[in-house]
């Protein structure tokens, strides 16, 4: 279940992907607090208009893995 979302770091994901300059990027997001989610499901969408920003953006994704804050269903 998705226990925390951490909104600071995905607004820093979005603009190291381009956003909102670039009309194509941004998150596309896939779990909202309280969602039930299972291994290997994504749980957002990273868009970028060039490798460059993309691969930017990526680089941060994982330097904040705790992004999304999981806990295990009681």
């Amino acid at each position: 279940m998705v226990a925390n979302i951490d909104n600071r770091v995905l607004e820093k994901i979005a603009k190291h992907a381009g956003a909102p300059n670039a009309k194509a990027a941004g998150l596309e997001f896939h779990t909202p607090l309280g969602a039930q989610v299972e291994t290997g499901i994504p749980l957002f969408m990273v868009h970028a208009e060039s490798r460059g920003e993309l691969a930017y953006a990526l680089e941060y994704v994982r330097a904040h893995p705790d992004v999304i804050r999981l806990k295990a269903d009681a």
